[in-house]
């Protein structure tokens, strides 16, 4: 995308055919993006839980008196936002020693991006008015990555795979406060859902009987349990799995003889 004076001010994302809509990434996002990536090789964002909405929104008929601050439209459950004990309807005055302005919409976006590149698991102060009182807070940013958990795609067995977190999925975590793994989704025809696996069953194991079984308790046991069974050629094509559902275990044999890929 380019202006007027035929300068680059975005990277296109989306376009509408129809009255000629577009969406575009803001160079100045992608060059940062790109210095990040030469300098660290990825790029990190802190999640804080924080929604966020100008002073004067006449989207929602909001308008509060004040030229600097940003409103606290809402605060995500079990989040960093949360446990620090801000609410919806605090106005932010500081994060850090960084003043917030956000007395119009357009102000947002870099907002969320300062949020964002907060240090993660470091503690930053935070000033804000509730009913008119001046108070501060101690909030301590995850990483967003930590926050979302990763996952993992059991292709032949037909179903994915992914990390147990507190934020997202807290009924799990109650049942595995240690963390783990639980299925995210089950494909349908497929052999994990014709053994009788469910969505939001926690892995607990895996193996060929009771005595040889391994315990999975991250991501990583997980790819590695599966990548020795499925190169495995000589096996019988069935693997045990010790699930936990609704807080009881279970056995469930998986047959994978059959490969759904190959028949799409």
């Amino acid at each position: 995308m380019v202006n007027t004076e035929g300068k680059i001010v975005g990277i296109n994302t989306l376009g509408v055919m129809i009255g000629g809509l577009g969406f575009s990434i803001p160079s100045n996002v992608v060059k940062d993006i790109v210095r990040r990536l030469e300098r660290d090789g990825e790029v990190i964002r802190a999640w804080t839980g924080l929604r966020l909405q100008a002073l004067q929104d006449f989207n929602s008929n909001t308008f509060i008196e004040g030229d600097t601050g940003v409103l606290v439209a809402g605060v995500e459950d079990n989040s960093p936002a949360e446990y620090a004990g801000l609410q919806a309807g605090d106005v932010l005055l500081t994060v850090g020693d960084i003043e917030y302005v956000g007395k119009y919409v357009e102000q947002l976006p870099n907002l969320y991006w300062r949020l964002a590149d907060l240090p993660a698991d470091e503690e930053v102060t935070i000033t804000y008015q509730r009913r008119g009182e001046i108070m501060q807070t101690k909030l301590l940013p995850f990483l967003k990555e930590k926050f979302e958990g990763e996952d993992f795609d059991c292709r032949r067995w037909n179903m994915t795979v992914k990390e147990i977190s507190k934020f997202i999925n807290p009924d799990l975590h109650f049942h595995r406060p240690q963390g783990g793994l639980f299925v995210q989704a089950v494909r349908y025809p497929g052999n994990a859902a014709k053994a009788g696996i469910r969505r939001d069953d926690i892995i607990m194991g895996i193996g060929d009987s009771l005595d040889d079984m391994q315990q999975i308790d991250n991501l990583q046991a997980m790819e590695k349990a599966y990548q020795k069974i499925i190169s495995d050629e000589q096996r019988e094509k069935k693997v045990l799995i010790k699930i936990l559902r609704d807080g009881l275990e279970q056995l469930i044999v998986l047959d994978y003889r059959k490969d759904y890929d190959e028949e799409d």
